[in-house]
């Protein structure tokens, strides 16, 4: 099962994430997806040990001990569904209530997305993502996602994008084609 935290906005391939989780060290039961961050107050950050398991989780603590965070997107075995099932609650903090319990066990294995990751929980980072998620993208795979977006389009989707884009940037959009 993939679990993923709705309030990020993450770039990744799914084939690597899904093939790094099949490859993990036999006694892993869950795979986490990490990034590097910039905020490491803001996050849930990762000590790995050399082959990649993790061997302490620092859940948005100040002054956490680096900057590999938790990207809250996991690929998780049968187990971790038995023990969501065997905690008899209705709501259930992944975070704070499951993972530690696997960390401590050395349970959990780590793929780190190169790409591109951002929570995206806030007014102020989701709008932040409006303007870096292409760059982003275009760092990370070298193509002109800045490009195929300004271009001109007669798409709807195209049209609202640019016209979010704009507000988000306070920009006026300008047609250079004429």
């Amino acid at each position: 099962v993939m679990l993923i935290h709705a309030d990020n906005l993450s770039y990744f391939e799914p084939v690597d994430f899904v093939n790094t989780h099949l490859n993990r060290p036999k006694d892993a039961a869950i795979t986490m997806m990490t990034f590097k961050t910039t905020t490491p107050e803001t996050c849930g950050i990762v000590k790995t040990t050399a082959n990649g398991m993790v061997e302490e989780f620092y859940e948005k603590v100040i002054n956490p001990p680096g900057d590999c965070a938790n990207a809250a997107v996991y690929i998780v075995e049968p187990e971790i569904i038995d023990f969501l099932i065997s905690l008899s609650k209705e709501t259930i903090d992944f975070s704070t209530e499951v993972l530690p319990v696997f960390v401590n066990k050395r349970k959990v294995f780590t793929y780190h997305n190169g790409y591109y990751h951002r929570d995206i929980g806030t007014l102020e980072n989701y709008l932040e993502a409006q303007v870096d998620f292409p760059y982003g993208v275009i760092e990370n795979q070298k193509k002109d996602a800045w490009k195929s977006l300004c271009t001109k389009s007669e798409s709807q989707f195209d049209k609202k994008l640019l016209s979010i884009l704009s507000k988000a940037l306070n920009a006026e959009i300008i047609d250079i084609t004429e």
